[in-house]
């Protein structure tokens, strides 16, 4: 197993969390998260299990980076706060999407009113030349 590729499939799991508090949530001892996050030694199986019931991902991708990084079992313990922040940016960017097309909508409805005032004033302008 490569260490390093392995922290970073933690780091991607664990997202924008404290990595110590992370594992506390998940039921991971100090110690034992201290021995894969800053000596990189390799966790034992069930702590290896328990990251991927929790997390909802597959052991070969935690492990060994390989395969369907996520399981479709809905048995998870936990949300990733990753996909929880993925959900509130979909929602702010839908927000924001509906927002500027209601903006978009006003816009070319000004625009089609002053064309619509130019073509009269350009009508008129034209009738007062020729009377």
């Amino acid at each position: 197993m490569d260490n390093i590729a392995f922290k970073e499939r933690l780091a991607e799991l664990i997202c924008t969390e404290k990595p110590f508090s992370w594992a506390k949530r998940l039921g991971i001892s100090a110690a034992t998260f201290n021995r894969m996050w800053n000596d990189g030694i390799p966790p034992k199986a069930s702590v290896l299990i328990l990251i991927a019931r929790s997390t909802g991902v597959s052991l070969d991708w935690l492990l060994l980076g390989d395969g369907v990084k996520l399981r479709s079992d809905k048995n998870r313990i936990t949300e990733s706060p990753c996909r929880d922040q993925t959900r509130r940016d979909d929602n702010e960017l839908n927000e924001i999407n509906h927002l500027l097309n209601n903006e978009l909508s006003k816009a070319k409805t000004s625009v089609l009113r002053i064309l619509q005032s130019k073509a009269e004033l350009k009508k008129r302008v034209e009738e007062f030349i020729y009377e």
